[in-house]
């Protein structure tokens, strides 16, 4: 088994160091932060397209270390009503999808977005209960004006470049289990896949030997992370859950 590392773990760490700790703790890839909610700390796309030298430079870091880059991390709000939000995304989307072929980068993990309920409303909205009924409107309306026809575009930009689409089944998000994500490949394609994050699914009671059955061919990469549901909490007051992260024992 070859294992990676996200490089946001050493974000406050220069690239030639980071690549350095990653090779010293035995790593062979790298998922490098290349733009959404990931400082560009350590691959700036835009910048490594403008400047020759600086992509040779981050190119031969990495080989000096060893490291392959497994996927460009692009986890970000594509469709989020801010028209300011989705056009810096947009441009970190076309710019990842310009270097990428590139430097031989075939994946990127991202998120598939969130967007408002309604034309006109201001902010995301995740609707998890089908009533009343026009929740389920408001459902039907995001899928096929907002989720579809913008991963329709932006797959076959991916498709171009050479790039597989991997998507993380995260909460707050249109695809946040594994039967909307293949809904979202049955519809856009097989460019879009799983990047397969099991924390996210473990607190939402799946059970992940099954969620890879289901999946199978669609799971394009993986994140080895640990999530524990408190049963304590959840007995009495159940999964979903807002408070903020730092109120451990109250959620």
């Amino acid at each position: 088994m070859q294992l990676g590392a996200i490089s946001t773990i050493f974000i406050n760490r220069p690239l030639e160091e980071a690549a350095r700790r990653l090779h010293e703790l035995g790593f062979s890839y790298i998922e490098i932060g290349a733009g959404g909610f990931f400082p560009k700390n350590h691959c700036y796309p835009a910048e490594l397209l403008r400047d020759p030298r600086c992509l040779e430079q981050f190119q031969a870091t990495l080989e000096r270390n060893r490291l392959t880059i497994s996927a460009f991390a692009l986890h970000g709000e594509p469709l989020h009503p801010d028209p300011a939000i989705v056009q810096a995304y947009e441009q970190d989307f076309r710019a990842a999808c310009e270097l990428a072929p590139k430097i031989g980068v075939t994946r990127f993990t991202l998120l598939a977005g969130l967007p408002a309920g309604a034309p006109g409303d201001t902010a995301p909205n995740w609707i998890l209960y089908p009533y009343p009924p026009r929740n389920l409107d408001m459902l039907r309306w995001q899928w096929d004006e907002r989720l579809i026809p913008y991963w329709r575009e932006h797959g076959r930009m991916a498709s171009d470049a050479g790039v597989r689409l991997c998507f993380e089944m995260h909460p707050v998000d249109m695809v946040f289990k594994p039967e909307a994500l293949l809904e979202l490949r049955d519809r856009v394609g097989p460019v879009a896949g799983c990047n397969l994050d099991p924390s996210h699914l473990f607190w939402q009671g799946m059970d992940i030997p099954e969620v890879i059955r289901m999946l199978g061919r669609a799971i394009y990469h993986t994140h080895a992370k640990d999530s524990c549901p408190d049963d304590r909490v959840t007995r009495a007051n159940g999964i979903l859950d807002a408070k903020d992260f730092q109120r451990t024992r109250e959620r």
